[in-house]
């Protein structure tokens, strides 16, 4: 999110940075590292095997995916750069519709998923102006990172219900 934000500015402002390497690939790289890392930790702490079927695997490999593919688009297609939120908000949105019949349907992974789409066509319509970087941030935080933080509370309430439950 912060990579698009700042990239805006950036352009915006046309601050002298090499924003290819201080923005995009410190985070990217980062990001993916911390994710393999908790993925495996979860992994193990769960006592799971790794099945490419498997959610966790789905969603890692779709992380390495845009990882690799935002690294290509911003080192050597620079005239694809200001594709890439489009590109990555139609991937993002095929990935939570494939969560979706993947993990019990649940509403909040459809409508992550539609909405995704929804944004895509907005990003694809404004296509080359630069305030897509901040519609794309924006984009991330309300059907990305609202909807999850709304699912492990959730998920947090069931497990203290069942809790309460035993206890009584």
């Amino acid at each position: 999110m912060k990579c698009f934000v700042l990239e805006y500015f950036v352009q915006k402002y046309a601050v002298p940075i090499n924003s290819k390497f201080y923005i995009w690939f410190l985070s990217i790289f980062m990001a993916t590292v911390a994710t393999i890392v908790y993925s495996s930790l979860q992994m193990k702490k769960t006592d799971k095997s790794f099945s490419i079927f498997s959610t966790q695997s789905i969603v890692i490999c779709y992380i390495l995916g845009a990882f690799l593919f935002s690294l290509i688009t911003v080192f050597f297609l620079p005239e694809w750069q200001i594709r890439l939120p489009f590109l990555l908000s139609l991937s993002t949105a095929t990935l939570y519709l494939i969560l979706f019949f993947l993990q019990h349907r649940q509403m909040v992974t459809l409508i992550s998923a539609l909405a995704w789409y929804f944004g895509a066509f907005v990003i694809g319509y404004l296509a080359d102006d630069p305030f897509i970087l901040i519609i794309f941030a924006s984009l991330i935080f309300a059907f990305t990172i609202v909807p999850t933080v709304s699912l492990m509370f959730q998920r947090q309430r069931e497990i203290d219900d069942a809790l309460s439950e035993l206890n009584s």
